[in-house]
């Protein structure tokens, strides 16, 4: 849930007061509808919020952690990790990692942070391109990118 040692403030207190509540509430509905011998659309949808919830809990990061971890993250450093870049002016050229080719056409811009296939269409900032190439969620590749940057 959290990224090191956190202390918690009192509005995100609240929130995760709320989010434990309604925890609760989906697992009474879960054990009320699991008890029945009958399996009903109300079950499997009470199964659907407990594992929402659980999941929401589990990943939740602050903004200001947020924050950190884009302005920390090079995404030179982030790109190089999958792709060989070579310098090409003020930008990096490489081998586009989301789909064959033989002439780089994936431009990393270190000024603008993002980058760039002009093959495929895809890149992004750091964060979407870990999401992209690792194939993980947002609060994943949160966690993958403050890894790497050692925060």
């Amino acid at each position: 849930m959290f990224l090191g040692w956190y202390t918690l403030k009192s509005n995100e207190f609240a929130a995760l007061s709320v989010s434990l509540g309604l925890l609760l509430l989906a697992l009474v509905f879960y054990h009320f509808f699991h008890a029945s011998l009958v399996c009903t659309t109300q079950e499997s949808l009470s199964k659907v919020v407990f594992l929402l919830l659980i999941k929401k809990i589990s990943m939740a990061i602050d903004k200001q952690t947020i924050e950190k971890i884009k302005d920390a993250a090079n995404i030179v450093d982030v790109v190089s990790e999958f792709v060989t870049l070579r310098k090409s002016g003020s930008n990096y050229k490489g081998l586009c990692p989301f789909h064959n080719e033989k002439t780089p056409s994936f431009i990393v811009s270190p000024a603008r942070g993002t980058c760039h296939c002009f093959g495929c269409g895809r890149g992004g900032n750091p964060i979407g391109f870990i999401m992209e190439h690792e194939q993980v969620t947002y609060p994943e590749a949160l966690r993958w990118l403050a890894k790497e940057i050692s925060y």
